[in-house]
């Protein structure tokens, strides 16, 4: 098993994890970006399963969100606001009247801070984020780590965790599009 860090532009980082099969998975530490996923089919040839740009600065003006980790709400919350605990809290509208992904400066905007770690039968990233009380308009001080695993048995398992020191709306997921016919061989149609 291998683990490759390559600096990019800014402080941004890209983290190429392969195991001892040949599995590679690709990951940015901006926005947490699952940039590739090269895995088996059922002949053994490894080719990318999730779409993606062939240009990581490209990343920097998605609006579709691939492969990044998403918060602090994915989905929509409608008409930018929410109330808990008696309080109103307002969002950015940036889907129409409407909250989408933590806006335009959630997760998937942020540097993450990175640490790598290997084990006897897995490789990794661990990234952390420090998100302040009232940052794009959530309560509470938010801290999230989201854990990328790598093992032999060819899985990717990604593990979400956070503590908050109030309540506050919090749903996190990966937004990664796959395409399982490989290397985009087809589309959906």
């Amino acid at each position: 098993m291998k683990i490759e860090t390559i600096r990019l532009q800014n402080d941004w980082q890209q983290f190429c994890l392969m195991n001892d099969n040949g599995m590679v998975v690709r990951l940015l530490n901006f926005g947490g970006i699952i940039t590739d996923i090269f895995a088996p089919d059922k002949d053994g040839k490894l080719e990318n399963v999730v779409l993606g740009y062939n240009d990581y600065q490209d990343y920097e003006t998605d609006t579709n969100f691939f492969g990044a980790i998403i918060g602090p709400v994915a989905g929509r919350i409608e008409n930018a606001n929410f109330s808990l605990n008696s309080n109103k809290y307002l969002l950015e509208k940036n889907d129409g009247g409407n909250h989408l992904h933590g806006g335009t400066n959630g997760f998937h905007r942020v540097i993450w801070e990175a640490d790598t770690f290997q084990t006897d039968d897995a490789i990794g990233v661990k990234l952390s984020h420090k998100s302040k009380d009232g940052e794009n308009g959530y309560p509470g001080n938010i801290n999230v780590t989201v854990t990328y695993t790598l093992n032999n048995a060819n899985q990717l398992i990604l593990d979400y965790s956070a503590t908050i020191d109030k309540k506050t709306y919090l749903t996190l997921t990966n937004h990664s599009y796959f395409n399982l016919s490989g290397d985009l061989k087809d589309t959906i149609m």
